[in-house]
């Protein structure tokens, strides 16, 4: 591989000496062993996504692909509506505290989804060996405090749960789950490096998550592991190796029980066990356990199924008397008016491309229709001029829900109309010769997810 065609992330540049590219993935290990640790927040590892993230946009390395776009328009429209419910509690901290740490972690989930675009297979050992580490470390200290060694258990297991260094044990067991999943996949396909320590780890990770005692927790693992080998034992070739997996699944079992039963033998341990495996604790029953409150909330969800953020937007500042639903009622139609002059404007655009005879004009709006491209076209259609006119109907025009979600759905299709405008006439251009499908940069989605903002 020529330096001229090799990846960003593997050119000749240098940070004091060493190539960048390990730079970034050393970060990367730091971050994910530092992970271990979030009683305080900012945690370590949150100061280190901030470093690593600055080395990547700085140095490269980072592959913005298309085929992330669900993921961020999911994440962004479920960020929309957790704002949207913060209004009716803007006064909440703790409330305003989780959406911004919702988007924080949307951020990150976006972020990891390019860095594994290059490279796979060594970025995701470099993630998956920090994980493992922080997750043994977690373990570790969790343990230590679940029985009390050196006085710690006041401080590491307030509520007589594996916590360790995390604010809740069901925190915990979440992070763990995964390492967990690597390590039993490890021991699964005989990796041959540091194997003793592996079993070592899943024998403290696994402990781990039993002492924590989250019952969700257990679920997940459980299930996770199960689909696991069921998958790796029919797409595994290998009738070695499919062999290895059914003997390995049954020493697994056995070694599970040998380790339920060392631990149930613990009389706290068993106490426990026996208060978090039932069904339904106290504060799920009752007038106003969480399994009522649920049920409670059945009508008004069916009374409000898009929640009352948007229904009470006026109220919320103090805008009932300035902004009637008499005001609503007149920007809909204006709403209305425009979509029809767009869409007679794409109509038209359609007509003078078969009238005019050019087959250059023909060829564009074609290509656009009908090309590598259409799905964007087919979709500004039905966003820009069929979905608005549901305004037609005065019920639409009279609901502030209604309203709200056309208005999203106009800014997107104005988005989208750019889009079509833009690459579709840039990726076939006069000469065949430099055709080609667009590909957006770190700095084109800089610059798209600027535009929400």
């Amino acid at each position: 591989m020529t330096a001229e065609y090799a990846p960003r992330s593997y050119r000749n540049t240098e940070t004091s000496g060493l190539p960048l590219s390990r730079v970034q993935a050393a970060a990367v290990w730091v971050m994910m062993v530092s992970s271990f640790f979030v009683r305080i927040e900012p945690a370590p590892c949150d100061l280190m996504f901030a470093v690593v993230v600055t080395l990547y946009l700085v140095g490269g390395g980072i592959n913005a692909t298309v085929i992330a776009a669900p993921m961020i328009f999911y994440l962004i429209f479920y960020n929309l509506g957790a704002f949207m419910s913060f209004l009716e509690i803007s006064n909440e901290f703790k409330a305003g505290m989780f959406v911004i740490t919702s988007c924080y972690m949307a951020a990150s989930a976006v972020f990891f989804c390019f860095y594994v675009q290059t490279d796979t297979e060594r970025r995701f050992a470099v993630f998956k060996n920090g994980y493992i580490i922080g997750a043994v470390i977690a373990s570790i200290i969790a343990l230590i405090g679940y029985f009390n060694i050196g006085g710690t258990g006041h401080y590491l297991s307030p509520i007589f749960r594996a916590q360790g260094t995390f604010k809740d044990p069901n925190v915990l067991s979440t992070y763990i789950i995964l390492p967990a999943l690597l390590l039993t996949q490890d021991v699964m396909m005989g990796a041959k490096s540091y194997r003793v320590m592996r079993y070592g780890a899943l024998m403290l990770v696994i402990a781990c998550l039993f002492l924590a005692f989250s019952r969700g927790a257990w679920m997940n693992f459980l299930l996770s592991a199960t689909l696991m080998v069921v998958l790796t034992f029919t797409l595994m070739p290998s009738p070695k190796l499919r062999t290895r997996i059914v003997l390995l699944a049954i020493g697994g079992i056995v070694v599970l029980g040998v380790l339920f039963a060392a631990l149930m033998s613990i009389p706290e341990v068993r106490a426990a066990f026996a208060d978090r495996a039932t069904v339904a604790k106290d504060y799920d029953t009752g007038e106003f356990g969480r399994f009522s409150n649920q049920l409670n909330s059945i009508p008004i969800l069916l009374e409000s199924p898009f929640g009352f953020g948007p229904t009470k937007f006026r109220k919320v500042f103090g805008l009932e008397d300035m902004i009637t639903m008499k005001h609503l009622d007149n920007m809909a139609k204006v709403m209305l008016a425009t979509g029809l002059v767009v869409a007679y404007g794409y109509s038209m655009e359609a007509f003078y491309a078969w009238y005019s005879g050019n087959i250059n004009e023909r060829f564009m709006f074609m290509n656009r229709a009908t090309g590598p491209y259409a799905w964007a076209y087919i979709a500004l259609i039905v966003i820009n001029v069929l979905i608005p006119q549901a305004l037609w109907s005065k019920r639409v025009r009279s609901s502030a829900i209604a309203l709200f979600l056309l208005s999203i759905n106009v800014n997107i299709g104005m988005w989208l109309e750019r889009y079509v405008i833009v690459v579709t006439s840039l990726h076939r251009d006069f000469l065949p010769s430099s055709w080609g499908m667009y590909a957006p940069t770190r700095w084109d989605w800089g610059l798209f997810i600027g535009t929400i903002g």
